[in-house]
């Protein structure tokens, strides 16, 4: 199969769970974790998703070797200092430091989390921390007109979607992909 492409996710407060955003998942296509030994792991179910508010939660069968990140318990400060993690350019276990610098704003009719971190591609779905490694946001969004700023999926919207599962397994979820008619040849 054809790689599509490759993003960031973590280990939200279950080791069976992966976050990630809902684009780097996208809807139907088959979707693996390639974990810190190199193995890929294939989820069993997309256990809770929001596509309008770009979120993702995959569930694996057994539990993943790393240590599960943990929702921060208040929003985050203008100017707090903060770090985000992810692959970007393909560039496995990178961070960033930066600060969060707006409060929470509607872009596009969803809430985000300004933060001054330059975004690259592979960096979508990656926790953005605080000084506590508390998840503060998942990075999701890279400003074209302003660089060096990006836009977080707030955490408190990561715990909604959890709390509230809608589980579907991942052979069901690359059969609810819509036919396209250009994906097929008469």
């Amino acid at each position: 199969e054809k790689v599509v492409g490759a993003s960031s996710g973590f280990v939200f407060e279950n080791p069976h769970l992966v976050a990630t955003c809902f684009h780097s998942i996208g809807e139907g296509n088959r979707v693996g974790v390639i974990c810190a030994d190199g193995v890929e792991r294939i989820p069993s179910h997309v256990y809770a998703w929001d596509e309008s508010q770009d979120l993702a939660l995959l569930r694996f069968r057994e539990p993943l070797a790393f240590e599960a990140l943990s929702a921060a318990s208040s929003k985050p400060l203008v100017g707090e200092s903060i770090a985000a993690m992810g692959n970007p350019g393909g560039e496995p276990n990178r961070f960033v430091v930066g600060v969060v610098s707006a409060p929470e704003r509607e872009v596009w009719g969803s809430t985000y989390l300004p933060i001054a971190i330059p975004v690259e591609q592979g960096n979508s779905g990656g926790p953005v921390v605080n000084r506590g490694g508390q998840v503060l946001g998942l990075v999701a969004l890279k400003d074209l007109r302003r660089p060096g700023l990006g836009y977080a999926v707030p955490i408190e919207q990561l715990r909604e979607i959890a709390s509230n599962p809608t589980p579907i397994s991942m052979d069901r979820w690359r059969r609810e992909t819509p036919v396209l008619q250009q994906d097929w040849t008469p």
